[in-house]
């Protein structure tokens, strides 16, 4: 059960790299911390290796979401993510579709083949925040996303739905920093018990360095720390994961851009 709550903390965080806040000019780009004109990003995660003191990649990670590419438009938005088995194959396919004002209304995940699985849906406030989220598989509502936020546009409130079986399955709260930055999560159950307390710390370029997740009685649980190297635009191109002061991943990013 811990290891699925702990699947959940990654969504979450995943969720709150693209979340829409109150700036409808904040493109995907933006609210990724990605500098320049983006064009795509080749993403792969691999064990980490420690021989003699250096820190060196290993097998790649068989997990596709660790493998993965993700294009831009020239405004900055996501158009489409394809992520690929440990062969090289793609696994599937998500792509984004906008309205006239480059909101986002829907993604579609489709198999190599060209078979839609699933998709998800997304409503926003006026002021341009993901406020629900529906995911569909075989057209029939399965997930249900709803968010709250702060008068900033941060989301500080989650709950997840099970819509097949009308229960809600998760809740997050949320605390930020004076820079936006997340810093503190709260993660329950669906019957209101608290799972884990999750804690962030960030560099003075508000780059996070430090993530610890502690049990209800305020034991740690496990902790990451993160050491970057970046490129000539300031983006991260390698992130190299301590859980608990010992290596344990390395994620590569290839970045191209735009002329």
């Amino acid at each position: 059960m811990q290891n699925k709550h702990l699947a959940i903390i990654l969504l979450a965080s995943i969720f709150l790299c693209f979340q829409n806040i109150d700036n409808p000019k904040k493109n995907d780009l933006k609210k990724s911390k990605l500098l320049g004109k983006v064009k795509d990003i080749r993403f792969q995660t691999f064990k980490a290796n420690q021989v003699l003191g250096e820190i060196g990649q290993g097998n790649i990670s068989k997990n596709p979401d660790d493998n993965y590419l993700l294009k831009f438009n020239e405004k900055g938005y996501r158009i489409s993510n394809t992520t690929f088995n440990i062969s090289g194959t793609i696994n599937y396919q998500d792509t984004f579709l906008y309205d006239t004002n480059n909101v986002l209304i829907e993604m579609r995940r489709s198999l190599p083949h060209g078979i839609i699985t699933s998709k998800r849906k997304y409503e926003f406030d006026e002021k341009n925040n993901l406020i629900k989220e529906v995911w569909y598989y075989d057209n029939l509502p399965e997930t249900r996303y709803a968010n709250k936020y702060d008068t900033l546009g941060n989301l500080i409130e989650q709950c997840i739905y099970d819509e097949v079986n009308k229960i809600m399955t998760d809740k997050f709260y949320y605390k930020y920093d004076d820079y936006d930055n997340e810093i503190e999560r709260h993660i329950y159950d669906g019957k209101g018990k608290l799972i884990f307390i999750y804690k962030a710390t960030y560099d003075d370029d508000d780059m996070k360095i430090e993530e610890s997740t502690y049990r209800p009685d305020g034991s740690l649980y496990v902790k990451y720390t993160y050491e970057y190297v970046f490129d000539e635009k300031k983006n991260w191109i390698k992130l190299t994961y301590l859980k608990n002061n010992i290596p344990d991943e390395i994620s590569v990013r290839t970045i191209n851009y735009y002329d």
